[in-house]
């Protein structure tokens, strides 16, 4: 009798015992950042965000999770490289978010310095002994393996841009300075040349006798049609709506809008310049050749 109740007992504790085992190690990890297998993960700042589906806060678990956390890989000590190097850590967990737990570079304990070597390889593990609130553990190893960003190609990479960027920048510089120059020396205007009978002559393969004439004949047309425009200017003058005070000062006896396109006033002022100047060119050249003449005399 003793020795069944022996069994039985035997067989309570075992059974109390495969149903905590049963409950235990049902942490499962939901995300990790960075992912397994990333590359060009940065140097300086490195940290591991995980997300689980237990809760985790510092209150309850203080710092019994502090060993459940491992980076191993390069790093130099003392200008000389270790392969297998264990790099200090902190555990993080958030109020806000109780399911996140961020784990960074103990700096305090390593010294500010510290950083992952570029374009190498680490593994980051979580072990199966990180608890929950609820003393739950992970039961087996998470391990995250990734790779650093190659820092010598990123400043080439870098570097590149940059000497792009000042290459279009100055690109684009001289081409808008040459189109405002374009634009302020079409905004001169130009200066006419002096009539050449020699030249037009040669142009026209007429004699020079017969280039001299004809031009004679455009001077005296423009001497007549800025008399043309003189006198209608005089008779515009005359009109009982203005009164003449001075050259170029009108005053008006009756008020009205007046319309540049419509005045009669303002038109003949505008033909009588234009022939005017038009006139003064043609006796320019007139002058300059008879002056040419003249020395061959």
């Amino acid at each position: 009798m003793k020795k069944l109740g022996r069994i039985l007992a035997l067989v309570l504790v075992l059974s109390v015992l495969m149903a905590t085992s049963a409950f235990a190690g049902n942490i499962t990890v939901e995300s990790m950042y960075p992912e397994e297998g990333a590359k060009a993960v940065a140097l300086d700042n490195f940290g591991v965000k995980l997300t689980f589906d237990s809760e985790f806060s510092a209150s309850v678990l203080g710092n019994s999770n502090d060993k459940a956390f491992t980076l191993v890989g390069p790093y130099k000590v003392n200008k000389e490289e270790v392969p297998a190097y264990e790099f200090p850590l902190k555990v993080l967990y958030s109020e806000k978010n109780p399911k996140e737990i961020l784990v960074l570079m103990d700096k305090t304990e390593a010294g500010s310095i510290i950083t992952l070597l570029s374009n190498e390889e680490y593994t980051f593990t979580v072990k199966g002994s990180l608890k929950d609130n609820a003393g739950n553990t992970l039961g087996a190893d998470k391990i995250l393996a990734f790779k650093t960003l190659n820092q010598d190609r990123n400043n080439m990479i870098n570097t590149f841009m940059m000497f792009g960027m000042m290459g279009a920048i100055m690109f684009f510089t001289i081409r808008s300075t040459r189109k405002q120059n374009e634009k302020e020396e079409a905004a001169v205007p130009k200066k006419e040349e002096a009539f050449n009978p020699y030249k037009e002559a040669k142009r026209t393969g007429k004699s020079i006798e017969q280039v001299i004439a004809e031009h004679q004949k455009e001077v005296a047309k423009a001497e007549k049609k800025a008399q043309k425009a003189e006198k209608k200017v005089v008779e515009v003058e005359e009109d009982d709506d203005y009164i003449y005070l001075e050259p170029g000062h009108y005053y008006v006896t009756t008020k009205r809008a007046v319309d540049p396109e419509k005045s009669k006033y303002v038109k003949a002022l505008k033909e009588k310049r234009a022939a005017e100047k038009e006139a003064e060119r043609l006796r320019k050249e007139k002058y300059e050749q008879s002056k040419k003449k003249s020395k061959k005399k």
